[in-house]
Parts: structure tokens; sequence; C-alpha cells
């Protein structure tokens, strides 16, 4: 977010600090000129030398700030501050920083230490600009209704998650090679795909927050039209904040379509407990029950599923995000002629981004589960083995206001002791998305 609502020129031109060399007045012309970046590329070599003087760190922090780089501006506009708290300019420049980052109460905080002082008239005017803008966001801040459309095309290798081989042994068969019917091998085809998501937050009160959020996903595919899709989520529920711990708990519900036939309900519960460990630091522990009821009955099931995990965003160059996490749980058929279903599973996540821009932003992740059938496979005379493997990489470019364009590639390998259900997969996609 860079913040515009009150010009740089008026903050600079209240109350102009004075630079005393070469390079201070050239940094502090290119930044009135609106060449930001120019300034910070003639700064940055000599930051370790000269950080530490107010005013070079003064101006590194304006020019990271209209560069993009709020969470650096922060740094040396905070070093300016050490060295002089008085400096008017400097806390008005680091109020419209932590701004930029979201902080409105950081934000305030130094908008009323500078409206303690008494300060001149024009200085009182701009203070009272930004409170306002500080206001406004926290009133956003308690009601938020976000949204967004998404649409895509790509190429999907294997829609229906099945083996490419074209002949089988079958143990149950003393080992005879059987031919897999054309329809049970793996399928390719081009994708179409769109989706709507909406989320919706009130804050209630100063500990209560009421959550909604739904979302609709439909793929096609023109040359595999039996594995077209479509999901519909919707959720509800409530989160409780006491200091750093928050208790949140959810309902979920989702249908889902398969080849244009109803497939499977779900119907879940989620409880979860997070604790804030300082920073962007982030710890969260979870449980997870779903009712999984399929359109055959005979397949339905109960999913329990509990898990960890700890996140985290640093405050340096190109903002970097990660996560890690690990669940596990089992699923259990109802019916126990269909125990070949029933399963244990433990898996293992992480990922993370990094912003290289205020308009890029490159993410990743890698996912590992694997899974222990309960009851023997059809013909195999053994349970089924599954071992997961998922890569997925992704880039988001914000090439106008609220429009970005999302490629993506993933790559599944199921490695799998039966070998109907032992492939890989790969999914690349470029997706359009619209933040309304």
């Amino acid at each position: 977010m860079r913040l515009r609502t009150v010009p740089l020129a008026l903050s600079l031109a209240i109350c102009p600090p004075l630079f005393a060399d070469d390079l201070l007045q050239q940094a502090n012309a290119l930044i009135a000129s609106q060449k930001a970046a120019e300034a910070v590329n003639l700064l940055a070599p000599v930051e370790d030398e000269r950080a530490g003087d107010p005013a070079f760190d003064y101006l590194m922090g304006v020019a990271r700030l209209e560069s993009g780089d709020p969470s650096q501006a922060v740094f040396a506009l905070e070093r300016c501050l050490a060295v002089e708290p008085d400096n008017g300019p400097c806390r008005v420049q680091i109020a419209r920083a932590h701004l930029a980052i979201g902080e409105t109460a950081n934000a305030r905080v130094e908008l009323e230490t500078i409206q303690g002082s008494n300060p001149p008239p024009q200085v009182q005017q701009l203070v009272s600009q930004y409170l306002g803008t500080v206001g406004t966001l926290e009133k956003q801040r308690k009601e938020q209704f976000n949204s967004y459309i998404q649409l895509g095309l790509g190429h999907d290798s294997n829609t229906n998650s099945a083996t490419d081989r074209q002949q089988v042994a079958l143990p149950g068969f003393n080992n005879i090679l059987f031919t897999v019917n054309p329809v049970s091998r793996q399928q390719d085809s081009m994708l179409l795909q769109g989706q709507y998501s909406a989320s919706y937050f009130n804050r209630v009160s100063p500990t209560l927050t009421v959550l909604g959020e739904g979302n609709v996903l439909v793929r096609g595919y023109p040359d595999s039209a039996d594995y077209a899709y479509s999901v519909l989520d919707v959720g509800g529920g409530a989160a409780v904040d006491r200091g750093n711990h928050q208790f949140l708990g959810k309902l979920q519900l989702q249908t889902m379509r398969l080849g244009g036939s109803p497939y499977r309900n779900l119907t879940g519960v989620l409880g979860q407990y997070q604790y804030g460990m300082g920073g962007n630091a982030r710890l969260a522990l979870w449980a997870q029950l779903g009712l999984l009821r399929y359109d055959q009955s005979s397949r339905d099931a109960n999913r329990t599923t509990l898990g960890a995990a700890f996140s985290n965003g640093l405050d340096m160059k190109y903002a970097p995000v990660f996560f890690v996490s690990a669940y596990g749980g089992q699923e259990r058929t109802r019916d126990s002629a269909s125990d070949s279903a029933s399963q244990d599973f433990f898996g293992l996540r992480a990922g993370g981004s990094l912003t290289l821009s205020r308009s890029l932003k490159l993410n990743g992740s890698l996912s590992n589960e694997q899974r222990n059938y309960v009851g023997v496979f059809p013909n195999y005379g053994r349970a089924r083995d599954d071992q997961e493997t998922s890569l997925n990489l992704g880039m988001a470019w914000q090439f106008a206001p609220a429009i970005s364009l999302q490629p993506a590639v993933t790559f599944t390998r199921n490695d799998s002791n039966i070998t109907l259900t032992d492939y890989e997969r790969h999914v690349i996609s470029l997706d359009i998305r619209f933040d309304l």
C-alpha cells in the first residue's frame, strides 16, 4: 500500500530539513522530482558508513518509502529518531511508513506525539489529515468485505489422477497382465477455470470477530469432460482474541459436482488456537472433523485431522514470508465393505513468498503426504500405501490497479504400491485476477 492521502511535497515542505553535503542535496532533489528509486540507488552504497547520521537516515527513509519499500523505510527513520527524537519531519514520515504497511496503531502513536508538542499550524493541519486517515482505516478494519474474480486457462497432464500404463499385473489373478481400459488411464486436456471468492469480517468488540467466507470454483476439461468439476464452499464462525492468544471456531460446508453430476458433500467443523510470538511470527494448532457424504453412499466417510503450523514474515529485503506445518489423522468409511478406502494419513507442508517489488511477488510450496489404507485393495491382495509429493511455483504480477496475472505450475508425484494409483501429474495455468 502506498499512501498518497497527503502529497509528499506538502509533508516535506512544512519543515524542510537542511542538507549539508552534495550527496544529500542530490538525493533530496531526486525525491522532490519523484525519482525516489534513483535516490535509493544513490544512497544505498554508503548506508553502512553513514547510518546514524539523522539527515542521511531521514532521506534514506523517505526514498525507500516513496519507492515502495515502507518496511525498510521504518528502519532508517527509526535510526533518525533515535538520535533526534524531536525531529518532526522524520516523525511524520515514519507515521506515513507505518500507515503504508498497515500498522495504524503505531502511526497513531507517532502522530499524537507530534500533536502533543504544539507544532506550528501547518504541521498541525498535516497531522490532523493523517489522523483522519488513520481513523478511516481503523473503521474499515472493524468491518470489511473483500472479493475477487479469477479466470484462467492452462493444461492438465492427468485430469483423472490415473496411471499411464496400458497393462498391469493383478496379484489376485496370479499376476496375469490385464489391459487397462483407456477410460481408466491417464487423460490430458486443456483446462478452463473460473473462480469467485468472498470474505467478510466484523469486529463486534475489541475481543470478538465474526467471520464469513464463500468460494465457487469451476474447472472444465474440453478433452476430458467426465472429469470437469465444480466446488461450492461456504463457511462462518467467530474468533476470540485474548492478548497474543486467539481462539477460532468455524462451520464449513462444501458441495462438489463431477462431470456435471452430484459427487460429494462435506460438513465440517474447525477449531484453532493461534499464538502471536512477537513481530509477524505465529504458531497455530488446529483440529478438524469432516463428514464426507458421496452420491454413492457406500463411500461415505468421516475424517478427523490434527495439525500444527508456524509462520513468519521477515522485515528485510523482499519481505520474505514462510510457513511450515505438520498434520495427521484418519478417514474411515461408514460401510465396512469399503474399508479399502479407509486410511491413516500424515503430511508435511512448507512454503513462502518473496515480494520483489510493489507489483511482483513470487510464491511456492512443497508438500508430502503419506497415506496408509486399511482394507485390502480389490484384486491386489494387499492394502494400498501412497506417498504423494507436490511442488507448486507461482507468481503474481499486478500490472494495473486491482488486476494481476498469476502464472503457476504444479508437479505431483503419487508413489503407490498399487499400479493403478501410481501416477505423475503436471498442471500449468495462467490466471487473471480482478480484486473487487
